[in-house]
């Protein structure tokens, strides 16, 4: 399966471009729609993603006739999560976790987000849009202290083009691997790279109200396990709690 790329000079989101070549064009087949400049992406729960032109990856994949079950959709999540590792690894980059759902850290900071939109029809995840901005050679990230590069990182000036050839060799494994790929091997091996896990962690919900718990896990549906001082081991959505670090 090989990706069709939709390269555009400058885009105000890659995942609008992607949900837009869907709607109104009629795409057939799997697409990848690159961009040296995205001037509003956006990351998880509305954030915005800032990239500097020609500095970074600014990608959106469309996974077409997927047919997954809708209880399934974290599997895809854990999916492009470890695949996008994968492809850092192959490129010699190892310093890598992952922090629950999906943003790709490494020395604490982060230096990925993930973004996936899915189309369900008859029940079906039938379409997938997943949005990767990964920093590669930006080194200056005004107000965003959390966030850090490759090339930050590493000291590695990095081939965009490089990089991006080793993502999409990659997440063109993700429909079979959504087939054939055993659940159990596939959280086991996501609880391998899951930041803070086992840790005494400071969490914040969103009254404002901040407790000490332990990352335990993530369920099958992709909740976050925690146990916190009691003993007592709760389950969360996105929404509902943020790992403090």
């Amino acid at each position: 399966m090989d990706f069709q790329l939709v390269h555009i000079p400058q885009t105000e989101s890659t995942n609008i471009h992607a949900r837009h070549l869907l709607n109104e064009e009629n795409i057939t087949g799997n697409f990848c729609v690159t961009t040296p400049y995205q001037i509003a992406g956006k990351g998880q729960l509305g954030a915005s993603w800032q990239s500097e032109k020609a500095k970074n990856i600014t990608i959106s994949l469309g996974l077409q006739n997927l047919n997954l079950e809708v209880h399934r959709q974290f599997e895809l999540s854990a999916l492009v999560s470890l695949n996008l590792i994968k492809a850092l690894q192959n490129l010699g980059f190892f310093k890598i976790q992952l922090k629950w759902p999906n943003d790709i850290i490494s020395n604490n900071y982060k230096i990925a987000g993930i973004l996936i939109e899915t189309i369900i029809q008859n029940s079906l995840i039938n379409t997938a849009v997943i949005g990767i901005g990964l920093n590669v050679n930006q080194t200056e990230f005004i107000h965003l202290p959390k966030a850090s590069s490759l090339k930050s990182i590493s000291g590695i000036h990095y081939n965009l083009d490089e990089i991006l050839h080793q993502i999409l060799v990659e997440m063109q494994k993700i429909p079979t691997q959504l087939n054939y790929k055993n659940s159990t091997e596939l959280y086991e091996k996501y609880h391998q790279y899951l930041f803070r896990k086992d840790k005494a962690s400071m969490f914040e919900f969103p009254s404002g109200t901040r407790q000490p718990g332990i990352i335990k896990g993530v369920k099958k549906n992709g909740s976050l396990r925690i146990i916190f001082e009691d003993d007592l081991e709760q389950n969360f959505d996105v929404k509902e709690i943020n790992l403090l670090y």
